[in-house]
């Protein structure tokens, strides 16, 4: 893995702590990573949870946008693009989802797939949450959806986070 993926990973599992740390009264911080899977390991006390990463894109054109301009490629797209992007972006959830589940990542190990999507709400995210399916094979007690949003007319931007499984808050 290159330090570039180990960077995205702790921002996207440092987001979500913070938000789970202030919904949750808890008081978790990284603690590091393993050798192995899972991505991250949070400590509160005696308490450790562990966090599975998985990111999600509209389409192939989105990926690139961001992770092209993560890695400071000469040629990275200055923009996303795209169709069918909220319906393409929630496939790509469900793929994601299903990808994750068919590995074991240890007790007490959430799954957190994370979107950052150049034109898709949070709201419109959220009106879709019920066309995600989590496998009936599943090793994670939590599965959470998270991401950085644009603001719209009609959604606020910024994190959101939400529980698809678990009695996580």
């Amino acid at each position: 893995m290159d330090e570039t993926q180990e960077k995205f990973e702790r921002t996207v599992g440092n987001a979500f702590i913070a938000w789970y740390n202030r919904t949750t009264k808890s008081n978790f911080s990284y603690a590091g990573r393993p050798n192995e899977a899972p991505d991250l390991i949070y400590i509160d006390g005696t308490n450790k949870l562990l966090v599975e990463v998985g990111a999600a894109y509209s389409g192939a054109e989105e990926a690139a946008f961001w992770w092209k301009n993560l890695r400071k490629v000469p040629d990275a797209p200055r923009q996303g693009s795209g169709k069918d992007m909220d319906e393409n972006l929630i496939t790509d959830i469900n793929k994601r989802i299903e990808e994750k589940c068919a590995n074991a990542y240890g007790t007490n190990c959430f799954l957190l797939v994370y979107v950052h999507p150049a034109m898709t709400t949070a709201d419109e995210v959220e009106e879709c949450l019920d066309q995600i399916k989590i496998p009936e094979k599943n090793p994670f007690p939590a599965i959470f959806v998270s991401g950085h949003f644009p603001s719209s007319t009609r959604s606020a931007g910024g994190y959101r986070c939400w529980k698809l499984l678990g009695n996580e808050p």
